[in-house]
């Protein structure tokens, strides 16, 4: 089938627009439809035309706006058009050559449409182009055609037969041709008098002379010298300085004809227009020499040209005023050269601005600001060395190594060849990074960088990244864009982003992000933050507690636990853990044999955690910071570790056993060592850190002198002998070193081979077809474009022998080094073969024993070397098993501490400390004739032990992985400005919210646990039975957020959840609806998760941990947190909010990642342009990344579809951070999410405060988050449309979802009363406004003067509360107030509508309120009164149940029955 380009006889697929174009009778919806391939061709080179005039005159330049790079592959484009016309891409070409045009429409619509028409079409195109469009013309009168057909009127002067030539031989003699065209070669040289190889073998430092002449003579300076050389000196002085707006000559017909036909250009005319008359002929002939002068100049090369601007701004007054300013001041001279460079610039810009309006010419403002930036930089250089010089300071020249790239990239880019000055950034270099450039640095140029490329960039280069973060962290960091300051409420982002101080925005950019975004618009820093690190660790998190939760249950079903129906589920649930646990610290493989199928699920899933964690912390670069360093301590349990927490419990029961926590010490010490005796790996793994701890040791103290004890001499033996062994460890390490470095050099060298045979392709490719071409002209003499074609081919292959020439030379210079690499690794490999032989050589007898043969003291008496004792392991046994029975370092209390004072402490994790080395299962008998383990002490539910473990881990890498710091490191830093702060009470506020901020990533509590610790769980009681009861709504409420994920479109990935649906809606994708989820679970995990609970026990022993209360009032307290918070987390309604929460986030960003694989698989459209990824903080390099990253991983199926090879390696790729930060841009755009660290309360308040605010949260964090980061979008990054669309349909969700509600709420009410209520519920101004201030993107302000007017008892605001029922229309006289104002109606409604905006003090009152009725219907005596209490308490009890539809029409049925007051 014909391409839509062919279909639409339009060549160059031309969209539609408002050009009304010649031949076109319609369009397809998006293209032009032309009547004719003709008129298609002509609007092609029409369009081409219009490229030409306006500067585009390249086929690089051309194609490069014609199909931009953000929508096609560019440099292919390029490529085709330039091989199919033979044209180099960066020739200028003339684009009104008939020929040239024709040639390029041919070569551009071939591309576009994969189809070459006749020639003639694409002739006869470019022919009515260059036509042009004219006016209408007056009608043409008859004489005119007369004239057009007198030879047609006219006899003939042969009659037909008559005087026909004869002929008399074969010579035929015909008519002399015309003179073939000129060659574009011979039209070249009539008008430069050059041919285009003397050209081309120009050097850039041509024409310096004329240049540097034309500068002088046209600077200010030199005008005026020859002004002042004319007869009439300072008149002619004056007239050329005087501007013509100043000038009150008007000028005559005649005088401005003079000047015209003088042949001064337009630009010129100022060096005359400002004079007067009577010196018409000396300003004509001045300008005139000034026009020749800067002619001849441009003829020069650029290197001539940039000096000249040097020398011209040596005799430019402008140039020496920041010279004079800045030469006798100290300070480093790069520095003070790159001042003065800068004022020089500057300066010179303007003056080259005031000399153009006195000599003329046009003003070339850049290479001004170049010349004089070196000049005034250069001088700088010049004065300060010679004040060196006199000081008799020798100092290095700062300026050798950028004059010497800079003139290998000028050689470079006059001969297209390679930059020789690149130096790429080796495998095995310390690279850095920031706002996701990455870089080394320069050896012997500090400050200096080399960028990924092998670029170099100086310490000053504004561009430089090292600069830039130097600038970004120290000097001004960028600040938060504005939002409402809501005091304690404010969002930790904006509050520490939005500082005036430089220090803590510095600190906080790499923490977390504002809610507003940046004053530039972004969501802040370019690259990993540590709370976006936190976010995905906690969100993966959340995937595995529901991953192992599930599979433990499916473990309990086989039959060895369900016979055991004796012993509560915890217990089950600890024995499966148990068994996996012991398993996985059990190397051999013996006990995960042993192992049920669903036993073997709960293994993997932990081993494979704890295996992640400790990835991550051994390579926390993984999220993208390439700085970022290994935080984890070593560990001889890789593949085994099981964190070690041990009961108090427990210890204290073998304590009251075994009579003390010494015998308690003893039993452990005695199972370890039996664990040592008994086991070679364990024996082996002790005595190999007892060895190292010795060496350390000795090596510390240092040699003995004079006479050595037995003891000294052995130990000299010993640190003897290890050197030596360092020594051949060293030795074979430098070996493998090289080896390594052997393997870099080799592969350099095959790379640069491939090039090499690249460019001989290249350059035989050339070779042939510049044969053709000059076969073509040979038989095509007359052509005017093949003479063009092989001039181009011929530079083609001058520049492919350079490549190859170069590239030789390269190969030459790579395998020398390679031959020297070899060369010391053969010499390495000795001097490790003789260091290995000396540290196994023979050992000298000493005092009868044989010892390692090394060094020993002078005079000592020689010592056997010592081997690891008995005593030595007995000692280790003992302290460890010390800090396990005296303290409890390392109980769950310990372990999992949640409150530290300030921040003492932080960087503490006991995860990370050294376990000890002995096996804990190994079983001994007591004295009591019991068994016992050190595995008897510990505790066994990972419930508890990996969410704690997680918590603390996940900090630490988060910090280094976001910052390139150790959480030490950054508590030393907020410290230190926390003492610096002083008595700044603003500062130090902001110091502690950084502090908070270190608390929540390590994970602390942020109060003291403490502070109100009973009263804290007694309101956290009434919060959980208030939440159950309010939030029937709540989740079906979390649909009216989607606004922004409609306006994108994603509306296909709310259908994830539905596997047939799915599959079919994905039907059409490159990548499957279930692979597309599969890869976001890995990625983004689980948003929000209640799997992990505390129990019973927990809250319990907390309240009597951190409270006064004694063991009944902590139980009954306890037990009542935990049944009210079991029933609101076990509540169907809950589970609604949580499902549709998770749901709708993972359809966005599962939406987002189809169209993102789409697109790097398939180059489709991309949603997400230039705009959006500002907004996400992605630079372009990330952007690349990322879908490189996509392509890099997928492999295709049999059925088409592509898949994702290896998910863990994809999402450990440091691009997959870039990747989850665009996904998490787009969940911040779909739901609001408090919950994030950066949307956290600045100030982390009370429990009475948090019970206030309950319900109020999401209302207030949508000020910020969502309607001044709506406008921000708009204002700051052009998305103007995404925020209306966002915002419209977020308006429009309120509205219906506010009618909906009360139809619902309605359905509950009693007959007639819901009417009332639907008439006043559904006003439309009613719904107008409920659809402003309910919505998501701009109802934040609206939402809180509700909460407002609802306390000042506005009844319509209280309409649009979910949490409150509905209630008909009452009316209540008005009352004096008799009974003292505490009593009065106003105060009472007051009260009253408080507690109903505080849902948990409101169900504290209707539980008192519903016992007290039903204490009076209890002693009721008449029918009325029981009526009475009856309704009081319906009305009361009502607000204790589930306010969803159907719970309260049941209710209202069931006391209906019982009867009560209908209209009450």
């Amino acid at each position: 089938m014909a391409t839509r380009g062919v279909r639409n006889s339009n060549p160059g697929n031309i969209r539609k627009s408002k050009d009304q174009w010649e031949g076109a009778v319609g369009d397809d919806g998006s293209f032009v439809i032309f009547d004719s391939p003709e008129s298609g061709v002509r609007a092609l080179a029409k369009n081409l035309q219009s490229y030409g005039r306006q500067g585009y005159d390249s086929i690089e330049k051309i194609i490069n706006r014609w199909a931009p790079p953000n929508e096609n592959d560019t440099a292919a484009y390029i490529q085709s058009v330039s091989s199919a016309t033979g044209i180099p891409p960066t020739q200028s070409i003339d684009l009104t050559d008939p020929d040239v045009l024709a040639s390029l429409s041919e070569a551009i619509g071939y591309h576009e449409t994969g189809t070459r028409y006749d020639p003639e079409v694409y002739k006869t195109g470019v022919s009515r182009a260059l036509g042009g469009i004219s006016p209408k013309t007056p009608p043409v009168s008859a004489n005119v055609f007369d004239a057009l057909t007198e030879g047609l009127k006219s006899k003939p002067t042969v009659a037909l037969g008559e005087n026909l030539p004869s002929v008399t031989g074969l010579n035929v003699e015909g008519t002399e041709p015309d003179a073939p065209n000129e060659s574009f070669g011979e039209t070249f040289y009539k008008a430069t008098g050059e041919t285009l190889d003397q050209r081309e073998d120009r050097s850039t430092w041509f024409g310096f002379g004329g240049a540097a002449e034309a500068e002088v003579k046209n600077s200010l300076v030199g005008v005026a010298i020859r002004a002042g050389q004319t007869e009439d000196s300072l008149d002619v002085v004056g007239d050329v300085f005087n501007p013509t707006r100043w000038n009150n000559h008007k000028w005559s017909r005649d005088e401005l004809d003079q000047i015209r036909n003088a042949g001064v250009l337009p630009q010129y005319y100022g060096v005359i227009t400002g004079g007067s008359p009577q010196n018409l002929t000396e300003l004509i002939n001045l300008a005139l020499e000034n026009q020749k002068l800067d002619t001849e100049k441009y003829k020069a090369g650029t290197g001539a040209l940039l000096a000249a601007g040097v020398v011209g701004a040596g005799v430019d007054p402008l140039s020496y005023v920041p010279l004079a300013g800045q030469v006798g001041k100290g300070g480093k001279l790069i520095n003070k050269m790159f001042t003065v460079a800068a004022q020089g610039g500057a300066l010179a810009g303007t003056s080259e601005l005031l000399r153009t309006s006195v000599a003329g010419g046009q003003a070339h403002v850049a290479e001004a600001i170049m010349g004089g930036a070196l000049f005034a930089g250069g001088m700088t250089a010049i004065a300060d060395g010679i004040g060196r010089v006199l000081g008799k300071s020798a100092a290095s020249n700062e300026f050798a190594a950028p004059a010497i790239r800079l003139e290998a990239r000028e050689t470079a880019r006059n001969v297209d060849g390679q930059d020789l000055s690149r130096l790429p950034i080796m495998e095995g270099e310390q690279v850095f990074s920031h706002q996701g450039v990455n870089y080394a640095e320069v050896p012997g140029e500090p400050g200096s960088v080399r960028l990924e490329d092998g670029s170099i960039l100086i310490g000053e280069n504004p561009l430089n990244p090292r600069t830039r973060q130097v600038f970004d962290e120290v000097i001004e960091p960028e600040r938060a864009a504005a939002g409402v300051n809501l005091g304690g409420l404010t969002e930790i982002g904006l509050k520490l982003l939005r500082s005036e101080n430089p220090e803590v925005r510095g600190l906080a950019a790499d923490l977390v992000r504002s809610p507003t975004g940046m004053q530039s618009g972004a969501s802040g820093k370019i690259g990993t933050t540590a709370s976006d690190v936190f976010e995905r660790l906690r969100a993966v998190d959340h995937r595995f507690y529901n991953d192992i939760d599930d599979a433990v249950t499916n473990a309990l079903k086989d039959p060895y636990f369900q016979t055991s129906f004796w012993r509560d589920n915890s217990a089950l649930r600890e024995d499966v853990y148990k068994r996996a646990s012991l398993a996985i610290e059990d190397s051999s493989g013996q006990l995960k044999s042993q192992l049920t199928p669903g036993e073997v699920k709960v293994y993997d899933l932990l081993k494979n955690q704890f295996d992640a964690k400790r990835e991550m912390m051994e390579n926390p670069a993984m999220f993208g910071r390439v700085d970022a360093q290994s935080i984890f301590p070593g560990s001889r349990f890789k593949g085994t570790y099981v964190p070690n927490v041990y009961s108090s419990q427990m210890k204290q029961l073998y304590i009251q056993e075994l009579g003390g926590r010494e015998q308690l010490q003893e039993a452990i010490k005695q199972s370890w060592l039996t664990s040592y005796a008994s086991r070679p790996e364990v024996k082996a793994r002790v005595d190999e850190m007892l060895a190292e701890q010795l060496q350390d040791s000795q090596q510390s103290a240092g040699k003995a002198s004079g006479q050595a004890s037995s003891r000294r001499a052995e130990v000299n033996a010993a640190s003897d002998q290890m050197k030596l062994d360092d020594a051949a460890t060293r030795a074979s390490d430098k070996v493998a070193e090289l080896n390594d470095v052997l393997t870099n050099a080799e592969k350099r060298v095959a790379d640069r081979e491939k090039k090499l045979q690249n460019s001989k392709d290249r350059l035989a490719s050339h070779e042939a077809k510049l044969k053709e071409l000059e076969e073509q002209l040979a038989a095509k003499p007359s052509s005017k474009t093949i003479p063009v074609k092989i001039e181009a081919r011929k530079q083609m292959i001058e520049t492919q022998q350079s490549h190859v020439r170069m590239n030789t030379e390269r190969l030459d210079y790579m395998n020398g080094q390679a031959a020297k690499v070899r060369d010391r690794i053969t010499k390495a490999t000795a001097e490790s073969e003789a260091a290995a032989a000396a540290a196994k050589g023979p050992r000298p007898v000493v005092e009868g024993q044989s010892t390692t043969a090394g060094e020993t003291a002078a005079g000592a008496t020689p010592q056997a070397a010592p081997e690891v004792t008995m005593a030595m392991v007995e000692k280790y046994a003992n302290d460890k098993a010390y800090g396990i029975s005296h303290s409890d370092d390392f109980e769950r209390s310990s372990v999992m501490e949640d409150n530290i004072s300030g921040l003492v402490g932080l960087e503490n994790n006991k995860f990370l400390e050294a376990r000890n080395l002995f096996d804990n299962d190994m079983e001994i008998t007591l004295p009591n004739g019991k068994p016992f383990s050190v595995n008897s002490l510990r505790e066994w539910d990972m419930d508890k032990i990996v969410p704690a473990y997680n918590r603390r881990v996940n900090g630490d890498i988060a910090i280094m992985a976001g910052t390139g710091k150790t959480t030490k490191e950054m508590k030393d830093a907020v410290e230190t400005l926390m003492n610096r702060a002083g008595d700044n009470g603003k500062l130090k506020g902001e110091v502690a919210v950084l502090r908070d901020t270190l608390k929540v990533l390590t994970g602390r509590a942020r109060r003291d646990g403490a502070d109100d610790a009973a009263f804290a769980t007694a309101m956290r009681t009434l919060t959980d039975l208030s939440f159950f009861a309010k939030n029937a709504y709540m989740g079906v409420q979390n649909l009216t957020e989607i606004g922004g994920m409609l306006a994108r479109g994603n509306v296909r990935a709310l259908l994830h959840g539905v596997p047939m649906f799915r599959d079919l809606a994905f039907r059409n994708k490159k990548v499957g609806g279930s692979e597309i989820k599969d890869l976001h679970n890995v990625i983004f995990g689980k948003e929000l998760d209640d799997s992990i609970r505390p129990s019973k026990q927990d809250v319990i022993d907390r309240l009597r941990a951190y409270s006064d209360l004694g063991r009944a009032s902590s139980a009954a307290l306890g037990g009542a947190k935990y049944y009210t918070g079991e029933l609101a987390v076990r509540s169907p309604l809950t589970k609604v909010l949580n499902t549709t929460t998770n749901y709708l986030l993972d359809a966005g960003r599962q939406g987002f990642l189809s169209d993102i694989v789409e697109h790097s698989l398939t180059g489709s459209k991309r949603k997400f342009d230039e705009r959006w990824l500002k907004t996400a903080g992605i630079s372009d390099d990330q952007w690349k990344g990322i879908k490189s990253l996509i392509r890099e991983n997928v492999t295709r199926g049999e059925d088409g579809k592509y898949t994702i090879r290896d998910k863990k390696a994809f999402s450990q790729d440091p691009r997959a951070m870039d990747l989850w930060r665009m996904g998490d841009t787009i969940a911040d755009e779909t739901l609001l999410r408090p919950h994030k660290l950066s949307n956290m309360d600045a100030k982390a308040y009370g429990p009475l405060a948090k019970t206030v605010l309950q319900f109020k949260n999401f209302v207030i964090k949508s000020i910020n988050g969502r309607t001044m980061r709506t406008f921000y979008n708009a204002t700051k990054n052009n998305r103007a449309m995404d925020a209306a669309l966002s915002t419209v349909m977020s308006m429009g969700l309120a509205g219906l979802y506010y009618m909906a509600q009360a139809h619902v709420k309605a359905y509950a009410m009693q007959d007639g009363r819901d009417k009332e209520y639907l008439k006043q519920a559904l006003n439309p101004t009613m719904i107008g406004y409920a659809a402003l201030s309910r919505s998501s993107h701009i109802g934040g302000p609206l939402g809180v003067a509700n909460l407002l007017g609802g306390i000042a008892g506005i009844q319509d605001t209280k309409l649009l509360r979910s949490s409150i029922l509905p209630r008909s229309p009452t009316e209540k006289p008005e009352r004096a107030i008799t009974y003292g104002a505490s009593k009065s109606d106003p105060v009472m409604n007051v009260v009253g509508n408080f507690l109903e905006q505080v849902p948990a003090f409101g169900y504290a009152a209707n539980v008192g309120a519903s016992a007290y009725n039903l204490a009076g219907y209890l002693k009721a005596d008449t029918r009325v009164d029981e009526r009475d209490y009856m309704t009081g308490m319906y009305n009361t009890f009502r607000e204790l149940v589930p306010n969803d539809p159907i719970t309260q029409k049941l209710l209202l049925g069931t006391f209906e029955e019982q009867g009560i007051h209908i209209k009450d």
